[in-house]
């Protein structure tokens, strides 16, 4: 996965200001994030800022609270985050040097943390609201995770979540990026949805995978207890939604903001990742080296091109990388050296 920033993104010290009160709107939130990530971005910037506000705290009017600023600061985090920027805005910032220290978040975000250690008195307990977990697995890495409800989640390798721990037995929201299979607590008070790039899963006992992985054209969601609601929630006119029933998959296309038919799948195509298992069916030769690497933790390099059009099926249970290209290098006809985490492959 590649994130790609416009090296031209500039960010001047009047909107870093208008960013760090809370002022921004998502597209001027959205630069700020840009530049920080840039080649532009320049510390001194901050320094500058520090100076600057150092007189509006002394002169700040007693309306404006932290308790405000912070809640408009959440408010663009939740209008400006990208799937592959995770933001903890429920860290609390308190004390008469808030918006200094709002200042020191701009290098934190950088790296896609955001940490708080106040030297100030620790804030009631009535105050947090809200607590935000991110759980994330790199690549060649999967886990499992328990939520607060008594749901379970298989999280596929290059993927994570993200859900209001304090608040989430009464709203039982989660949002994904990547690949997740969800086994949901059965409450019929409290319905658990997944949210995911342009699409909501909405349910209240059962059992299903959503495959979202940014690469891809689509989103699929398919069904293997209970039963679901899937959603658009984009703005188009084309906005839809469907029940599943188990076995039942839909897939939503990102690109024309619509979904396909309602199919039947088979289990092992669909969910057999969480039981050890890779399966390619007439997979391009792309896919195949993607779901390798992400598989793996490896990056493949072709040192010449195919001379055919792949359209590969096979499946493999519990097997490592060598015993899987030696598979692959006989029936596509290449050689292939692995080292360390770099694999080169050879057409012949």
């Amino acid at each position: 996965m590649f994130l790609i920033v416009n090296t031209e993104t500039k960010v001047d010290k009047n909107l870093l200001k208008k960013y760090i009160k809370g002022e921004c709107n998502s597209v001027e939130a959205r630069q700020v994030f840009l530049w920080i990530n840039s080649e532009q971005f320049d510390s001194n910037l901050l320094r500058l800022i520090e100076q600057d506000l150092d007189q509006e705290i002394n002169t700040q009017e007693p309306a404006i609270t932290n308790e405000s600023l912070q809640k408009k600061i959440t408010a663009i985090y939740d209008k400006a985050r990208e799937e592959t920027i995770f933001l903890d805005p429920s860290k609390s910032l308190y004390g008469n040097t808030f918006l200094k220290i709002a200042a020191s978040l701009l290098l934190i975000i950088s790296i896609g943390i955001l940490l708080y250690d106040s030297s100030q008195n620790t804030p009631p307990t009535s105050a947090i609201t809200s607590k935000s977990i991110t759980k994330e697995n790199d690549r060649g890495r999967k886990s499992t995770i328990f939520l607060p409800d008594g749901s379970v989640i298989q999280l596929n390798s290059e993927s994570s979540i993200r859900y209001d721990e304090i608040n989430f037995e009464q709203d039982r929201t989660v949002f994904l990026a990547g690949e997740g299979f969800f086994e949901v607590a059965e409450d019929s008070i409290h319905p658990f949805s997944v949210i995911s790039d342009q699409v909501a899963v909405t349910a209240l006992g059962t059992s299903f995978n959503v495959d979202s992985y940014r690469e891809k054209d689509n989103i699929q969601v398919a069904l293997v207890t209970g039963k679901v609601l899937v959603k658009n929630l984009t703005d188009s006119l084309q906005n839809q939604e469907y029940f599943l029933n188990p076995g039942q998959s839909v897939s939503y296309h990102k690109e024309n903001k619509n979904f396909s038919e309602i199919i039947p799948f088979e289990a092992v195509k669909i969910t057999g990742w969480k039981d050890g298992i890779l399966y390619f069916d007439r997979a391009d030769l792309s896919t195949v080296l993607n779901k390798l690497e992400r598989w793996f933790a490896v990056d493949f390099e072709l040192l010449n091109e195919s001379h055919h059009t792949w359209r590969y099926t096979s499946q493999f249970k519990n097997q490592n990388l060598k015993n899987i290209m030696e598979s692959l290098s006989f029936t596509q006809n290449f050689n292939y050296e692995i080292n360390g985490k770099k694999v080169y492959i050879e057409f012949k």
